[in-house]
């Protein structure tokens, strides 16, 4: 158990395993979507505060990559800022990326196009928070029954299990 553990450790800390632990966060059922909200809210946010203090676009997008806390929406923003360094839109490489929403897309193509994607990027981080929140609000409603089923069953299995070896003890006595 403990070499799976250290194996387990030493692959996730590689590069590939941490490409993997990254595929993994974003595809994942039913949390990979809020795990994504949650990185790419984080990166609005950096980066819309650093242009909105004046750092330039492309310092901004070196140091805003790493706030979103996965290599893959790392790289899709590291395509992104050679892509604009090379003359290119922003919204461009990140909708080619395929990990940015298209909505948040849509909004940061036009904030470029009307010279307000400071605003609009903060702007895009504290609507997508309020939905994430909401969502996993429900999420956590969801799981309540869930939990509540799975303790009843548990509680069953249980009282199943203790009568049982009553029942055949008190059919055996009879039979005799």
């Amino acid at each position: 158990m403990a070499l799976v553990i250290v194996v387990a450790v030493a692959y996730f800390r590689s590069r590939a395993g941490r490409a993997a632990r990254s595929q993994l966060q974003l595809r994942a059922p039913v949390f990979g979507k809020i795990y994504t909200m949650i990185a790419i809210c984080r990166f609005c946010r950096v980066f819309g505060t650093m242009l909105a203090n004046g750092i330039p676009l492309l310092q901004s997008l070196k140091i805003s990559k790493d706030s979103t806390g996965n290599t893959i929406l790392a790289r899709a923003i590291d395509e992104a800022s050679e892509a604009v360094r090379h003359g290119e839109t922003l919204a461009g490489p990140l909708a080619a990326s395929g990990v940015f929403p298209p909505a948040i897309i849509d909004m940061i193509a036009v904030a470029e196009e009307s010279n307000s994607l400071d605003k609009v990027l903060v702007e895009i981080a504290n609507t997508q928070e309020e939905r994430t929140a909401r969502q996993i609000d429900f999420a956590m409603r969801m799981l309540e029954p869930l939990l509540l089923m799975f303790m009843g069953v548990m509680i069953a299995f249980i009282a199943i299990a203790l009568l049982v070896p009553i029942l055949r003890m008190a059919t055996t006595g009879l039979q005799r």
